[in-house]
């Protein structure tokens, strides 16, 4: 039998550093300095302290039920049918996740390096790229 690998917190934490950086730099700049102009700085200061906060909370929780999944925290606190609706509320997210940030780096690629391919040539690589890497295993990464 296989055993079973897992991912370090430190692992975890550069994978989602690297997210975030990625994410930050294609969907941030813009919009930001577009609305804010020179309270950008105050912007950014604002969603450092709230983003702080959120995982605060969340590792919180972590501490509290080690070793549970969110379902299961969901379920043991607030029970089984609100678990329901935070678990398709949650796959939802998660499925427009995945199309907000395929359509990104579509878009950044198509504005910033090839203006003449289009769009879905690169929401085919992406999707590609994230089915092999799921087959592959979380561990590729």
């Amino acid at each position: 039998m296989e055993q079973l690998k897992t991912v370090t917190p430190a692992q975890m934490a550069l994978l989602f550093f690297a997210f975030m950086t990625g994410s930050s730099i294609i969907y941030v700049p813009a919009p930001l300095l577009r609305s804010a102009h020179n309270g950008a700085w105050i912007s950014l200061l604002i969603s450092l302290t709230i983003g702080v906060l959120l995982m605060l909370c969340v590792l919180y929780l972590h501490r509290k039920f080690a070793g549970m999944s969110l379902i299961q925290m969901s379920r043991r606190t607030v029970g089984r049918y609100i678990t329901i609706v935070i678990a398709v509320l949650f796959v939802i997210y998660l499925l427009l996740m995945v199309t907000w940030i395929v359509m990104g780096v579509s878009g950044f690629m198509v504005s910033t390096m090839m203006p003449d391919t289009p769009n879905y040539v690169f929401h085919l690589l992406t999707f590609a790229t994230a089915a092999m890497t799921v087959r592959a295993g979380f561990e590729v990464l």
